[in-house]
């Protein structure tokens, strides 16, 4: 199968009805940006790779509220159904402890600096048309890519951050080893190793920037109409957080961890995020996207990962 592509280049016109490209016309019949106040997402799955994890399913619940301007609101929820650190905990540990899969909950907010009526390049497709030829088909797109009306918001970002993860011992081998394997020097100077398991949690905030836009406009053109509506926001976050464990259980014994002491679980209290959301909006039930890499406080050197992720996303 062959894709080609015709793109018309364009621009928005001095006048806000109008958007201009190669002498011809596309009409702009209505701009609702400003409507929407009301996201609520079902994330399907969500995907993620980590230097703490190799590989975890997870799924989840986020919320956005959107004043008429100055400010936004943003609470979400990620739970983990499938995920190899506990996979391999429920194999092979030597302990007792009831382990917890990952899950990471948010809340807070956007404090607006700018919010406008603003322009965002959006690719609207004019026409497609597909040929069957020797060997398979050929698929050819018209298609705009221009500048059109939406609101745009520049933003301040923060709230609280809590997680929750399984750690194993071995996590901790930069700090001390044990043969090829790491371990843990809990409080009373026991030295765990190897396959011992126990949660982690982490708390804290985190602050950062985004740019974000909402679409929703109606054009026409050469005697067709068409609906453009997206939201899209492009972020990057400082966290700030503490992580303490459980203790291990071992043999009916509870053997307590204090963290960053000598031989001890080292943690990172500083971690950081970048990411892309997009959703569709046209329907009342549409689709969403989103990308994310960062690195987690936490274990020390275990917190970097890479996420992606799809939902199901209600629009009012």
């Amino acid at each position: 199968m062959l894709f080609t592509s015709l793109c018309l280049k364009a621009t928005i016109s001095d006048s806000s009805d109008i958007v201009a490209f190669n002498g011809a016309i596309i009409k702009v019949r209505g701009v609702s940006s400003y409507e929407m106040k009301l996201t609520a997402q079902a994330q399907i799955f969500n995907l993620e790779c980590s230097m703490g994890d190799a590989f975890r399913l997870g799924a989840g619940l986020a919320t956005d509220y959107y004043l008429p301007r100055y400010a936004s609101f943003h609470a979400a929820y990620i739970g983990s159904y499938f995920n190899i650190q506990k996979l391999h905990a429920n194999t092979l540990a030597k302990g007792e402890n009831k382990l917890k899969g990952f899950s990471l909950f948010e809340v807070g907010g956007r404090l607006h600096i700018s919010d406008r009526n603003g322009l965002a390049r959006h690719k609207l497709i004019l026409s497609q048309h597909t040929d069957y030829v020797i060997g398979g088909t050929v698929t050819t797109t018209r298609y705009l890519k221009a500048k059109f009306p939406c609101r745009r918001i520049f933003a301040l970002r923060g709230g609280l951050y809590l997680s929750n993860a399984p750690v194993s011992t071995d996590m901790n081998k930069s700090e001390l080893a044990v043969g090829t394997y790491g371990g843990v020097k809990t409080k009373d100077g026991t030295v765990l190793s190897n396959v011992y398991f126990t949660n982690a949690y982490t708390k804290g905030v985190y602050l950062g920037l985004c740019d974000l836009f909402n679409m929703s406009v109606r054009t026409s053109y050469g005697g067709s109409n068409y609906n453009s509506s997206l939201l899209r926001e492009l972020y990057v976050d400082v966290i700030l957080a503490s992580t303490s464990f459980d203790p291990f259980s071992v043999g009916g014994v509870s053997y307590e961890v204090v963290p960053n002491t000598t031989g001890s679980f080292q943690t990172s209290n500083m971690g950081w995020r970048a990411g892309k959301k997009m959703m569709f909006t046209r329907r009342t039930v549409n689709l969403a996207f989103s990308l994310e890499v960062g690195s987690r406080p936490g274990v020390y050197k275990a917190g970097a990962y890479f996420g992606c992720g799809m939902s199901v996303a209600f629009v009012k």
